[in-house]
């Protein structure tokens, strides 16, 4: 089967978001991870209730109190976003605390051009993408999977240069990423 370069470049361009992802998710959970450690956060009565008396987990932060004071920029929850900011500030993510979000966004946009670029290949069955999402999450996972496997041998011969510069322009967003040989 030949598959055609733009249905390649869009396989490389899910291979490097999800590359982003797994780069960004833990250097912002351990700057989460580092605010929470700074001091004793008040957290929400709703959190009390349940025997939380301290949040640790960056996961759980939502519980921290104040939440609802938060568009006013006061309050505790505010004040631990203020921090994180300032310490994910240091790694100079163009989208600070939100880089993670912008790349699973992307990522998401990604996957859904390979999908349609896929679908258009000789013997696709006529599926939509609306389709495959509203399935189960395994088909969605797995046809990405099956994708992802059937391109990867042609990113693999593709021009070092032609993929080093395809990424950089991915890369460029995310400060701290680098290329992946």
């Amino acid at each position: 089967m030949i598959i055609p370069k733009e249905t390649i470049l869009k396989g490389l361009k899910v291979y490097s978001y999800m590359a982003v992802v797994l780069e960004l998710k833990p250097m912002l959970e351990a700057k989460k991870r580092q605010v929470l450690a700074m001091r004793k956060w008040k957290v929400s009565p709703y959190a009390e209730k349940r025997g939380i008396l301290e949040i640790t987990d960056p996961k759980l932060d939502y519980l921290i109190a104040d939440i609802d004071q938060y568009d006013q920029g006061t309050g505790e929850f505010a004040a631990y976003l203020s921090e994180v900011e300032r310490a994910v500030s240091i790694l100079g993510l163009p989208y600070g605390v939100n880089s993670v979000l912008h790349a699973e966004s992307a990522l998401r946009e990604a996957k859904r051009e390979l999908f349609n670029s896929v679908m258009l290949m000789p013997g696709m069955p006529g599926l939509t993408y609306e389709q495959l999402t509203t399935g189960l999450t395994k088909d969605y996972e797995a046809f990405f999977d099956l994708s992802l496997r059937m391109i990867a041998p042609y990113i693999a011969a593709m021009n070092k240069d032609e993929r080093e510069r395809f990424q950089n322009k991915i890369f460029k967003n995310y400060a701290p990423i680098k290329l992946i040989p």
